[in-house]
């Protein structure tokens, strides 16, 4: 948790149109997750223009319950699973001049490889989870 609130206040001081976050789930979450991720739905809806959740309906359950009694509109809040070619389409189709992204998830999750995709890089893996804990644009596998 602590790693994604530092992400999120970076996130509200920087200068953008709209801010974009794209997260996963929480790594090792402390304690119950209901109400960890209710939270973190009201603390993103302070910061982000549009939120992309990368994980289960249930804690995407969670997340809305957080976000949208604080005003962040429907239509601005999304999910996908975790097929990194998806998550690029998507924000693809959304990214405009000025616009800042946020990607943020489990270490397993490996987001980066969103980032990678959009960067014009190939990206060949499309695992949902990955065991390994390293860089993708220096895995193998990519």
């Amino acid at each position: 948790m602590e790693t994604i609130e530092a992400a999120l206040d970076t996130v509200l001081h920087l200068p953008a149109r709209r801010r974009i976050i794209v997260i996963g789930d929480i790594e090792e979450p402390p304690g119950s997750q209901g109400p960890i991720y209710k939270e973190l739905g009201r603390r993103l809806a302070e910061v982000a223009d549009s939120v992309l959740f990368i994980g289960g309906k249930t804690n995407f359950a969670r997340l809305k319950a957080g976000m949208i009694p604080e005003g962040l509109p429907r239509e601005a809040i999304h999910s996908l699973r975790n097929q990194p070619h998806a998550i690029a389409d998507f924000l693809a189709g959304e990214l405009r001049r000025d616009d800042l992204v946020l990607l943020k998830g489990r270490s397993t999750q490996h987001l980066e490889r969103v980032a990678l995709i959009l960067s014009g890089k190939d990206v060949a893996c499309s695992a949902q989870v990955c065991p390994w804990r390293h860089d993708c644009a220096t895995c193998p596998l990519l």
